[in-house]
C-alpha cells in the first residue's frame, strides 16, 4: 500500500479518484498503469510536522478464511441441505474472479426451483447461486441488480478480509446474526478509531521566561496530543526570534522526541 504526501493529482470523478477500468474512466486516463507513466502529486508543506501512528494489531491475511454471512434475503429458496452445505463445506476462490464478483469452487449448492429471481438490488457481499450451483460474492464493481438468488451476506466487517484472498485460496461460512454482525462491526471501528487517537509520540512544548505555552494551529487545534506515550525521549531546543505587530519577540522551541 503507497501513501502519497498531498495526493495523487488526477481528476475527481463521481467523488472519487479511484480507476473503474470496465468503463475506461478516473484514475490516469481510465486504464491500468504502466510502464513510463508519470503521475503528478498535488503540492503539500514539506517541513509540516507528522504525527508517528502506529497499528499495535498488524492485520494477518491467511490464505483460509473464516467469512460471516447473514443468511438472506433469499435463503428461504434453498432446501435445509443446502444451507448445511453452504456452511460446512470448504470453497477456494476461482481464477474467474475480479472486482465485480468473487466466483467460488466447491460443493454445488441447490435450490428448490431454480436460481432465478425477479431481479433485485445487490449488495457489497451478496452471496448469489447461479445456475451452477457455486456461490458467487458480489464486490466493489458489482451491477446495481442482479437475478440470482441470494443465499447470505457477508457482513461488512468481513469484506475486507475476503478482498485479500487470492485465487485457491479457501473460505469457510459461518452464521452470525443482525446484533452479532452490528456488534463485530463496533468494535472494528473502535479499534481504528483507537489509531487516530493514539497519543503521538512526538511532544511540542514553546518555552517563553521558562513559562509553558499550548502550541495551536491556525484553526485553534493542538498541533499535537497533550498526551506523551511513557518512554525515553530525547530533546531539541530552538532559540527563535520572531517579529509579531512591530514587536520582536525571543524563545526557546524544545522538541521532544521518542527514541
Amino acid at each position: 500500500y503507497l501513501s502519497v504526501n498531498g495526493g495523487i493529482k488526477v481528476p475527481t470523478v463521481m467523488g472519487s479518484k479511484s480507476t473503474y477500468l470496465p468503463a475506461g474512466f478516473g484514475g490516469l486516463h481510465g486504464r491500468a498503469l504502466k510502464t513510463g507513466d508519470i503521475i503528478n502529486t498535488f503540492n503539500c508543506n514539506t517541513e509540516r510536522m507528522f504525527i508517528e501512528r502506529r497499528m499495535l494489531d498488524i492485520p494477518h491475511y491467511p490464505s483460509h478464511q473464516n467469512i460471516r454471512v447473514i443468511l438472506g434475503p433469499q435463503d428461504q429458496l434453498f432446501p435445509p441441505e443446502s444451507i448445511d452445505t453452504l456452511l460446512s463445506s470448504t470453497y477456494s476462490l476461482s481464477t474467474n474472479s475480479d472486482r465485480a464478483g468473487y466466483r467460488f469452487e466447491g460443493p454445488t449448492i441447490e435450490t428448490s426451483s431454480g436460481s432465478d429471481i425477479i431481479s433485485d438490488a445487490s449488495a457489497m457481499g451478496s452471496v448469489q447461486i447461479p445456475g451452477d450451483g457455486m456461490p458467487m460474492i458480489m464486490m466493489a464493481d458489482r451491477g446495481t441488480t442482479g437475478g440470482y438468488a441470494k443465499i447470505a451476506t457477508v457482513i461488512k466487517s468481513d469484506i475486507s478480509n475476503l478482498g485479500q484472498l487470492m485465487p485457491d485460496d479457501t473460505v469457510v461460512f459461518k452464521t452470525v446474526t443482525n446484533e452479532e454482525a452490528h456488534k463485530i462491526l463496533e468494535e472494528q471501528e473502535n479499534s481504528l478509531r483507537s489509531i487516530v487517537d493514539q497519543p503521538s509520540s512526538c511532544a511540542l512544548t514553546v518555552l517563553v521566561d521558562n513559562q509553558a505555552f499550548e502550541v495551536l494551529d491556525n484553526s485553534d487545534c493542538n498541533i499535537v496530543s497533550p498526551k506523551v506515550v511513557p518512554g525515553t525521549y530525547s530533546s531539541e531546543l530552538h532559540h527563535v526570534i520572531s517579529t509579531f505587530d512591530g514587536q520582536s519577540y525571543e524563545f526557546d522551541v524544545e522538541v521532544q522526541r521518542k527514541q
